[in-house]
């Protein structure tokens, strides 16, 4: 956003990036997929989707849906 309109807006705040700091295993962690070097197995560590991850996606997106996928 440029300076012109930060100026007009009353109260704003810059966003947090939410950036983990140089040094941090989620920093290192981070490296580790964005910047891997070219290779046969770069597609396997930037395709993975972490446990955490997928829970997060399984509960937002299960809400509502019953357990089972059986018929009645």
């Amino acid at each position: 956003m440029h300076r012109d309109a930060r100026e007009r807006m009353k109260g704003w705040v810059k966003p947090q990036t939410g950036a983990a700091s140089a040094g941090t295993p989620e920093h290192k962690a981070w490296s580790r997929v964005h910047r891997a070097s070219p290779g046969p197995e770069r597609w396997r560590e930037r395709s993975r989707t972490y446990e955490g991850v997928a829970a997060a996606m399984a509960a937002q997106w299960s809400a509502g849906f019953p357990l089972s996928m059986e018929a009645e």
